[in-house]
């Protein structure tokens, strides 16, 4: 057995690397993190994306249901659909339908939107337009930038037999 006298002295080289290995595990600990933080929040913006995509397809969904309501009543009840409603209307039912149809638009779509409908009878077609607020912008806070939006153009006249 050796005395203590008789130890090896560490050499000058040996004593600077002491230690070296617990930074380097600190440094690779903290480059895992702020990589990690990345894709978290590249995993949060791909979920709020999705999301988007969700209320965009149920706006498209409601304004087809729109679009099948005019089409199927008569086209002479075609104002009967412009919302908010404008002019006379041949139809108190066709009028109720797109009030109730305009209602639920506006409790499915997130934050303010909008639904509104525009008939033309130059052209026979009806405009269905709804807006929303997305994800995004109730995020940034900025209500006042363009809203996603969803425009369906459905012809309402009569087709020749």
């Amino acid at each position: 057995m050796r005395r203590p006298d008789q130890l090896r002295q560490l050499s000058p080289r040996r004593q600077q690397a002491r230690g070296f290995g617990m930074l380097e595990a600190l440094i690779a600990m903290v480059v895992l993190v702020f990589g990690l933080l990345g894709m978290s929040r590249f995993q949060a913006k791909v979920v709020k994306a999705g999301t988007d995509g969700q209320v965009r397809l149920q706006a498209l969904a409601m304004a087809d249901q729109l679009a099948n309501l005019a089409q199927i009543d008569t086209a002479a009840n075609a104002p009967c659909y412009t919302l908010p409603a404008v002019g006379a209307c041949g139809s108190p039912t066709g009028r109720q339908s797109a009030t109730n149809w305009r209602t639920r638009a506006l409790a499915t779509l997130p934050g303010a939107p909008t639904a509104t409908s525009v008939y033309d009878a130059n052209t026979g077609r009806l405009t269905i337009r709804l807006t929303w607020t997305g994800k995004l912008q109730q995020e940034l806070g900025e209500a006042d930038s363009v809203s996603p939006a969803v425009e369906v153009v459905t012809d309402v006249r009569p087709t020749p037999l």
